[in-house]
């Protein structure tokens, strides 16, 4: 996989960055064992090999361990942040030299290698409270963006709040999208932590004029810690 997706990102403009040994090639110095095969190599600082992926002199996760990956704008760059469980973060350049699309094959990469080998991993940006999104939401479209505009916004806040204290309902999370620029948080869709059928939230759906409710992927189901048995459903707004 590794292999592959390089060959990929080279012929998307990134040749020049994108080193690849399909025979594999060890480091002495590396953190996963010297026995550790290096099959990638990304702007010469970031190795890819079989047991995970290090950035030199600032630190390494194995692909077991990572929890998830998300895209910021950061100082003019593109730039994957990388968490692992325990605190452990890995921050990826993926912007382009020429001004090009940023190397979006190595986060899917990492995303591919996390999902194969880590029960945790998730990909995007992780659950919110309400309290929390709305906290930071400095836009009346900060939520629900799609909405016609020229029609007035239901009181996004106050629903969700009055959904969450139902009897009915265990918790209700925000589920931001990956911001577009720094320090800002958006979102389309909640989770809604209830073992009632879905049109239970009929009134819910109408009155917020949402536009889907369906149950959660694992994606989701990871980001909030669900148990197995535990059944939740995903409004959106699209």
């Amino acid at each position: 996989m590794i292999l592959r997706m390089f060959q990929l990102q080279a012929g998307e403009g990134f040749g020049d960055v994108c080193q690849s040994f399909p025979s594999g090639r060890a480091v002495p110095e590396s953190p996963f064992g010297a026995d550790d095969l290096v099959f990638g190599v990304f702007k010469e600082l970031h190795r890819f090999s079989q047991r995970g992926v290090a950035t030199e002199g600032k630190g390494a996760l194995q692909w077991s361990e990572i929890v998830r990956t998300s895209l910021t704008y950061s100082g003019g760059k593109d730039v994957l942040v990388v968490e692992g469980r325990g605190g452990g973060r890995i921050r990826i350049d993926l912007s382009s030299s020429t001004g090009k699309r940023p190397a979006y094959r190595i986060q899917q990469l990492i995303d591919g290698l996390a999902r194969r080998w880590s029960e945790a991993a998730y990909t995007g940006l992780p659950a919110m409270t309400i309290e929390a999104f709305f906290a930071k939401a400095r836009l009346p479209d900060n939520f629900a963006v799609n909405l016609f505009p020229e029609e007035p916004r239901p009181p996004f806040r106050a629903a969700f709040l009055e959904l969450r204290a139902r009897d009915e309902v265990t918790d209700v999370q925000m589920l931001p999208s990956d911001p577009e620029d720094e320090g800002f948080v958006y979102a389309e869709e909640i989770a809604v932590i209830s073992s009632q059928p879905s049109t239970f939230f009929d009134s819910f759906v109408d009155a917020t004029r949402a536009s889907a409710i369906a149950p959660a992927n694992e994606n989701d189901r990871r980001k909030l810690g669900l148990a197995p048995n535990e059944s939740v459903w995903v409004v959106s707004w699209r």
